[in-house]
This record gives C-alpha cells, sequence and structure tokens, in this order.
C-alpha cells in the first residue's frame, strides 16, 4: 500500500538488509525471514516533527528510525500495561 506515490526506491530494501546483523544481536533475536513489514515514509520542516502518541500493540516491540540529512532526538519508553 502506498496511496499513489511511487514505490520506495531499491536503497531502502538495502538499508532493510543491511540491519539484518543488527536485529540479531537483540534479545531475542529477530526472526531473519521477517524484519520488517511495513515502512512509514515522513517529511518534516525544520522544528516540526510526530507529536507525542502510543503506537499501536499491532506494532509489537520493535520500531527502526532512519533520519536523512537532519539531526534527531526522539524519547522512546515504555508504557505500563492497562
Amino acid at each position: 500500500m502506498h496511496f499513489g506515490l511511487p514505490l520506495p526506491p531499491p536503497w531502502i530494501a538495502d538499508i532493510a538488509t543491511s540491519m539484518h546483523a543488527y536485529f540479531q544481536f537483540l534479545d531475542p533475536p529477530r526472526d531473519s525471514t521477517h524484519l520488517f513489514d511495513q515502512l512509514i515514509v515522513n517529511g518534516y520542516k525544520p522544528g516540526d516533527g510526530i507529536v507525542l502518541h502510543v503506537d499501536l500493540v499491532r506494532f509489537a516491540d520493535g520500531v527502526a528510525v532512519l533520519s536523512l540529512d537532519a539531526p534527531l532526538v526522539m524519547d522512546v519508553t515504555c508504557v505500563p500495561p492497562g
């Protein structure tokens, strides 16, 4: 699903593939046959960003962030169940 936009460029797949080795260090290691099932691309102007939010349970416990040509500050915290 890409909402009428062009498919991501091939280098996105290259980045995902290169991250494979990193994910093997996680405890427990990720299943190497299914590292990613979604790509979300956002563009922001200086000073803009993502508002405080809670990701849905369907995203499980893994989120990878790639910042291109910009500094990035992100605070990630666990939300207690319930």
